[in-house]
C-alpha cells in the first residue's frame, strides 16, 4: 500500500488528463488545493466544468453534501440536454 501510494505522490499525470476528451467537472473546496492545478486543468482539456464549493475542505462531498449534489446534479443535466439535442439532431 504504501509503494502505491508513493507511486501516486511522485508520478505526474499530466499527460493522461491532457487526453481526456470528455466534459469533465472539477470541483474543489474553495481554498482546499492549490489554485494552479486546478487551473492546469481547465486550460489542458478543453471541456472542463469548474466549481469552487465554500466552507468545505478535502472532503467536500462530506462538509457540503447537498451543495456537492446541486453541483453534480447541474452537470449531469447538462450533459442529457447536450445528448438530447445531439439525438434529435441526427
Amino acid at each position: 500500500m504504501l509503494g502505491a501510494l508513493r507511486e501516486i505522490a511522485c508520478r505526474s499525470y499530466w499527460d493522461e488528463w491532457a487526453r481526456i476528451r470528455c466534459p469533465v467537472l472539477v470541483v474543489r473546496a474553495q481554498g482546499a488545493v492549490p489554485t494552479g492545478n486546478t487551473q492546469r486543468m481547465v486550460e489542458l482539456v478543453p471541456h472542463v466544468r469548474l466549481v469552487e464549493i465554500e466552507k468545505s475542505g478535502h472532503d467536500l462531498h462530506l462538509d457540503q453534501p447537498l451543495r456537492w449534489r446541486e453541483t453534480l446534479e447541474a452537470f449531469l443535466s447538462a450533459l442529457d440536454r447536450r445528448a438530447n439535442k445531439q439525438v434529435e439532431s441526427v
